[in-house]
């Protein structure tokens, strides 16, 4: 067989279909208490080793694969010698022609810490999180050694990831960080031929990467591009469709830039940013947008109630529920928690089986009506002192929702528990709004693919999985 290493490089270019936060960790900046990792040049840019990370956590390898190509052994032992990764991923910058627009923060969104116990915000807790636009482009780009036996399954690898979309952050990003890509550049050089060498010696060895196929191409005529129509709703292995529409009005907070002036709400409290190429410049514009969030969140909550209302009925406990399916991500370090549990939700160490992507809103009126609103002392029912503020309500408008299993993630029970909970959803009894929302629905769902959905092959193995997730507590005693 021969074994001979053939040198790969890859080129892509990924573009955010929902914000991304990618912090420094630091804690002391004037502009946001979160800001966003930025190189020297003052540029957002992801770290290599944030996307060797995600394409070691989406893409299937092999425990023989993963060390072999990113350097990662799977065993304990620390007298192992790990060999260095074969592949290195470099640093994604901004394409060049948003590099002006990105050269300083475009969006800051406000934050607060919920209890959820309460469902309050917590003293003090409000923060400032800076995240990239959606619209952003990146220049994807790793290479390195392949034997020839493995050039296809290495090539099959970075297809999977780069053409099935994905998501980058935190494991508790709230639906952020989704990306697509439709093109890859591939060039294969032996550098055992004298051509080759030369190239790569002169040209290919320091490469910067800036988005362009065209000069990629005139740069070595070896280059190879392979394009795919790609979209975030095709990339799943199940998938379901929520139609939202207001019904009488509707606030959403999307992070303001500040506290809005007098007689003129904040727009950006129901607003997100967008990068939009127009030949060879970028702009921002405005779209009304949920973020994902507003729903995401109810979403789970009542994937929650349904697992505790099953559990409930088969004679367990509040504690011995809580166990198996806690409220807060904060508590699946508990070692009861089934693993297959935290992975579907996602927690400390696991980003999720499930997400939501982020749709602009559509219909909604050219000029917003603002409403003044005060604040009452609970205790005694009295206008607080300077309390006054205003906000831009969503008077009319629609969007659309895709809730899906990522790719890899398509386990019988996982569909049908989401299968059940857009049922309930789209049975319009939840608020769609915070805590203080008084009971105000503001806009009903409708669960537009029921009909494309077969539930009735998965039913028996989610009432199997259910009878298994009530046993896992082992010699526990279930109340009478």
């Amino acid at each position: 067989m021969n074994t001979e290493n053939i040198r790969l490089m890859c080129f892509s270019v990924m573009k955010l279909q929902s914000p991304l936060h990618f912090g420094t960790g630091d804690s002391d900046n004037p502009l946001a208490d979160q800001p966003v990792f930025r190189n020297g040049k003052g540029l957002p840019v992801i770290p290599g080793s944030t996307l060797a990370g995600a394409f070691n956590f989406k893409v299937n390898l092999s425990d023989q694969e993963r060390e072999k190509w990113l350097g990662i052994s799977q065993q304990e032992s620390e007298l192992k010698e790990v060999p260095p990764s074969a592949f290195v991923f470099d640093d994604a910058e901004v394409i060049p022609d948003q590099e002006n627009l990105l050269r300083y923060p475009v969006e800051i969104r406000d934050g607060v810490t919920i209890m959820r116990g309460t469902m309050t915000a917590k003293p003090d807790h409000h923060f400032q999180t800076e995240v990239v636009p959606v619209g952003t482009a990146f220049c994807f780009a790793c290479r390195g050694d392949v034997s020839i036996s493995d050039l296809d399954v290495v090539k099959k690898k970075i297809r999977q990831f780069l053409f099935d979309g994905g998501q980058l952050g935190g494991s508790q990003n709230a639906g952020q960080g989704e990306w697509l890509a439709d093109k890859i550049g591939w060039l294969q050089l032996d550098l055992s031929q004298q051509e080759d060498l030369k190239w790569w010696l002169s040209t290919g060895h320091g490469f910067e990467w800036k988005g362009d196929f065209d000069d990629l191409e005139a740069k070595n005529t070896n280059v190879k591009i392979e394009t795919i129509t790609n979209d975030w709703k095709t990339n799943s292995d199940f998938e379901i469709h929520l139609s939202v529409k207001i019904k009488d009005g509707l606030h959403l907070s999307a992070g303001s830039s500040g506290i809005p002036e007098k007689g003129m709400p904040d727009i950006q409290q129901v607003q997100r940013q967008k990068i939009e190429n127009t030949g060879a410049s970028a702009k921002l514009t405005p779209e009304f947008v949920d973020y994902g969030t507003a729903i995401k969140g109810r979403f789970r909550s009542a994937m929650e109630m349904l697992l505790r209302t099953y559990l409930h009925h088969r004679n367990l406990d509040k504690k011995q529920i809580l166990a198996r399916v806690p409220g807060d991500p904060s508590e699946f370090n508990q070692k009861s928690v089934p693993e297959e549990i935290q992975r579907f939700f996602g927690g400390e160490d696991f980003k999720g089986a499930w997400s939501v992507r982020e749709i602009a809103w559509t219909d909604t009126p050219e000029e917003l009506s603002s409403e003044d609103h005060i604040k009452i002392d609970e205790f005694t029912q009295q206008t607080i002192e300077h309390a006054k503020f205003e906000f831009a309500p969503l008077s009319r408008g629609k969007t659309d929702v895709y809730i899906r299993l990522n790719p890899g993630h398509s386990e019988p029970w996982q569909k049908t528990l989401l299968y059940l909970t857009a049922e309930l959803m789209a049975l319009n009894l939840l608020p769609f709004g915070g805590h203080g929302s008084r009971g105000y629905l503001g806009a009903k769902l409708a669960f537009v693919n029921k009909e494309d959905i077969e539930k009735g092959s998965n039913l028996e193995k989610f009432k199997t999985f259910i009878e298994e997730l009530s046993q896992k507590a082992g010699k526990e005693v279930v109340r009478e």
